[in-house]
């Protein structure tokens, strides 16, 4: 049988009532990185506990173009039951999807986790960083399930752990974070300081431009430019009877700008500068 193209439907997000939002309102906060390097990628487990060492001096000129996806399990084991899900369209991109497409990354399942990726790289060095997963016009989150249903894929959405107004508003100017288990501070002026002159972050994900206040805050909050989609992000995988090539994005219903470079969708991002 030939190859045939799905425009697969994303699922439907929505707010897991199991995983509310957790507020600290404490001044210091612990961050978890993943192992590995980019171009070495490993899980990035809640335990798993990574020692880094500041480095100096940054860079001339920031070059460093970091990809990140979030944590999605796919929750269909065998290949056949996700074709079948697609093909029914009853079907959401998960990790895997994210992977494909962003190519060398890391993965986090917690927002301070990429903070811990960002404190990593050198001084001046970050030109832009992709995001890709799942959002909430009020939450960008970074962890979640996926639940196949009999008409839909319900996609849940760990708030705790997320990128949202509330988590931005606990970060102070006093606030300190330690990685892993090194007892060096970090405070926001030194994730600041990771980025180069007119740096960018893209977050790949459904309606993460529907609420302009959220991406404004965080372009201020990291002094860096902020982009969003108000279309939704079309994952378009292509089937055939016993295999799925992951590969493929692009936006809104008629998935425009569909292809294996996400960065065409750019011209239809909303930006907002600090």
């Amino acid at each position: 049988m030939p190859n045939k193209q799905i425009q697969a439907p994303i699922g439907l997000d929505i707010t897991s009532p199991l995983a509310q939002q957790d507020v600290d309102s404490s001044e210091h906060r612990s961050i978890t990185i993943p192992g590995g390097s980019q171009e070495n990628r490993q899980p990035a487990g809640l335990h798993q506990l990574q020692k880094i060492a500041a480095r100096g001096g940054g860079s001339k000129r920031a070059t460093k173009t970091i990809n990140i996806t979030t944590t999605f399990p796919n929750p269909w084991k065998k290949t056949a039951d996700e074709i079948a899900a697609i093909r029914g369209n009853r079907w959401a991109p998960s990790s895997d999807d994210f992977d494909a497409i962003a190519g060398s990354s890391y993965t986090v399942n917690h927002f301070y986790q990429l903070l811990g990726v960002i404190i990593k790289q050198p001084q001046g060095s970050i030109k832009r960083i992709n995001i890709f997963t799942h959002s909430n016009p009020d939450l960008i989150t970074f962890k979640g399930t996926i639940k196949p249903k009999s008409t839909f894929a319900e996609v849940l959405l760990e708030t705790s752990s997320a990128l949202s107004l509330q988590m931005l508003e606990q970060i102070t100017a006093q606030t300190w974070f330690q990685v892993g288990k090194s007892k060096k501070k970090y405070y926001m002026k030194d994730i600041r300081k990771r980025f180069g002159k007119n740096a960018k972050v893209y977050f790949y994900s459904c309606k993460s431009a529907t609420d302009v206040q959220l991406l404004q805050e965080f372009a201020d909050k990291f002094q860096v430019m902020a982009a969003g989609f108000k279309k939704n992000i079309c994952f378009c995988p292509i089937i055939s009877t016993n295999s799925i090539t992951r590969k493929r994005i692009g936006l809104g219903l008629k998935c425009q700008h569909k292809g294996t470079n996400f960065k065409a969708m750019d011209s239809e991002a909303v930006l907002r500068k600090p």
